[in-house]
């Protein structure tokens, strides 16, 4: 299968490229092609959505297969256990392979709400992360356990904005 438009700018992309797909070029005006889409269908409930990566932390990493179904009631559980709103600020920081990056993306997708994209280094230090959800007023943040532990031992951690915390 192969991609309906690309969307780059006139830096990455050259239009000579031997590539064959109708391409949107932000920076240039130009016409959107017309693209007709096929009726949806919703897919089955067994069928497979994604695959996720566990962090290993009960023994080595692996990939996990997540169905339409379970993708289905994990966001109907974010939706209704700690509902979001436009007003909601969250923090995409999970690499996309790991199982967080779903409740992270989608969840704050559903929700309309803006997401701030840190660097990896910021992700991973508490510090950087603790001053980054105190500038940006981040009122939802998705980490593991032991980041948390490191997160709010720090005296930069303390009276935040955050709303919903989700530990996974």
């Amino acid at each position: 299968a192969c991609a309906g438009v690309l969307i780059s700018d006139t830096q990455l992309w050259n239009e000579a490229s031997p590539i064959e797909i109708p391409y949107l070029l932000v920076d240039k005006t130009q016409k959107i092609p017309t693209v007709t889409l096929p009726p949806y269908e919703p897919a089955d409930d067994d069928a497979i959505a994604l695959i996720q990566h566990t962090s290993g932390s009960q023994g080595t990493p692996k990939g996990v297969q997540l169905s339409y179904g379970g993708l289905r009631r994990r966001l109907a559980w974010g939706l209704t256990t700690a509902p979001l709103t436009s007003n909601d600020i969250g923090c995409l920081k999970t690499a996309p392979a790991f199982v967080d990056a779903v409740g992270e993306l989608l969840d704050s997708l559903l929700a309309d709400m803006v997401l701030v994209v840190p660097d990896p280094d910021q992700a991973r230090s508490p510090y950087e992360l603790a001053k980054m959800v105190r500038h940006h007023r981040i009122s939802r943040l998705v980490m593991t356990p032991s980041l948390a532990d490191a997160f709010f031992a720090l005296p930069e951690a303390q009276n935040l904005p955050l709303r919903v915390l989700v530990l996974g």
